[in-house]
């Protein structure tokens, strides 16, 4: 294999690799929107509901307030 055609190729696999973990790096960060969304129906609409899953209202509020990428 020629040099040139090598670079092509690990060229590619780096982009390939980095297009893999963008990919991966939105979709945690949709699922976390989603859980926290999802959390902020659940204590707006059923505020009973919160210690049924073993959080307290503070827990909730502190996971609320985090950015979407923690």
């Amino acid at each position: 294999m020629s040099n040139k055609l090598l670079t092509l190729t690990l060229n590619h696999s780096v982009q390939a690799f980095k297009a893999i973990r963008v990919t991966a790096y939105v979709s945690s960060w949709r699922e976390r929107l989603f859980y926290r969304h999802e959390l902020a129906r659940l204590a707006r609409d059923a505020p009973h509901m919160i210690d049924d899953i073993g959080l307290t209202k503070d827990e909730v509020e502190f996971e609320l307030a985090k950015p979407f990428w923690r």
